[in-house]
């Protein structure tokens, strides 16, 4: 393994480290014993490698459940050798061993970690050990199934756990664990005049000892740590308030003001949005009733347009010089010239007025 370079060199040293020969060599004995087959390769992945052995071994296993045996191939091509470590592979899952507890067939053949193998080994015959078989390492854990009437779950349920410490049947005043007596007053107290400084220079006076002192300062270690700057703002700041309680409403006061100030200016503001919101729909409502005036007045052109159409084609009937004659102009759809349409009675709009008169109405919207 001189060639291998990096992350595969790492593996294999690690994969080397677990190595144990006393474990090959008990898989190696165990391997013999039951397939009758002696290893003959210069070393344990050698021997092997083209399966025979394995399939051999288990071939005496599945001959004493009385299932159907394995057929080995003896030929010598790497597939064929491949397929006899496939085919023991399968038998040791039917068998139930764990996907977990097997090697791969690249493990075995490349011998890219024959550790596993081994250990495969030792699973299977702990697996086959109820059959008669010899076991190796510890034995597999058997089911130890429990059963418990209701009664005695019940019974559980009320139980009262003795690990905290309780000392009542109840849950009034626990505590975690028992209390711990640092002080007994019935002993003696020694020399009563004697200051202690580790107690924050507390004198203990007519032999009474001072309960519930804090040894040392309190410790911070989730806090924040303020620069100086920042420590004499914030003694300022307390000391202000301290010497001067007024200040302090004062304070609070324009602080609610200026709130209550910022309040009135949003509902303002949102009242002004409202608002214009309502004048662009009645602008949008406008402009919908000026559409529909426009396309009745339309429909008024079209039809006096019609009849002056009608008038025009009466020759017999003389014109009356009374009448009122509106002149309008107008362009022809199919010649595209221009041409005079006489009318008599009430005046007609054309067209072009009348989206002139749609535009100044939109406009003064």
């Amino acid at each position: 393994m001189e060639d291998l370079r990096g992350l595969d060199k790492e593996l294999y040293e690690k994969h080397q480290a677990k190595y144990d020969p006393v474990i090959e060599n008990e898989a190696k004995e165990w391997i013999e014993e039951l397939s009758g087959l002696k290893f003959e390769g210069s070393s344990f992945q050698d021997s092997l490698k083209d399966g025979i052995i394995l399939c051999t071994l288990m071939n005496k296993i599945l001959e004493v459940k009385g299932e159907k045996l394995i057929k080995i191939s003896k030929m010598k091509q790497p597939f064929k050798q491949m397929e006899n470590i496939g085919n023991f592979l399968a038998k040791m899952s039917f068998l139930g061993v764990p996907a977990h507890s097997m090697f791969q067939t690249v493990d075995l053949y490349e011998g890219k970690n024959v550790i596993q193998v081994t250990q495969s080994i030792f699973a299977l015959s702990r697996n086959v050990h109820q059959f008669g078989f010899r076991l190796l390492g510890p034995k597999l854990a058997e089911k130890n199934e429990r059963k418990f009437t209701e009664d005695q779950i019940n019974q559980s349920k009320a139980a009262v756990p003795l690990l905290s410490g309780f000392v009542s049947k109840n849950s009034s005043g626990i505590t975690m664990g028992g209390v711990r007596q640092v002080y007994d007053p019935n002993l003696g107290v020694g020399d009563t005049t004697a200051v202690t400084k580790l107690m924050g220079g507390l004198q203990i006076e007519k032999g009474i000892a001072n309960l519930g002192v804090s040894m040392g300062a309190s410790r911070q270690i989730g806090g924040v740590y303020l620069s100086d700057e920042e420590k004499s703002k914030m003694l300022a700041e307390q000391e202000l308030k301290e010497n001067h309680p007024d200040l302090e409403k004062e304070k609070l006061i324009e602080e609610e003001i200026l709130k209550r100030h910022e309040e009135i200016y949003e509902n303002d503001l949102k009242r002004e949005e409202m608002n214009l919101m309502r004048a662009e729909e009645l602008r949008e409502e406008e402009v919908e009733k000026l559409k529909i005036q426009f396309e009745l007045d339309s429909l008024k052109l079209m039809e006096a347009e019609k009849s002056s159409k009608l008038d025009e084609g009466m020759e017999s009937e003389e014109e009356d010089d009374t009448e009122e004659v509106v002149v309008i102009d107008e362009y022809d759809d199919d010649e595209n010239t221009m041409h005079q349409a006489v009318t008599t009675g009430k005046e007609i709009e054309t067209t072009d007025d009348l989206m002139a008169k749609l535009d100044s109405m939109i406009k003064e919207i």
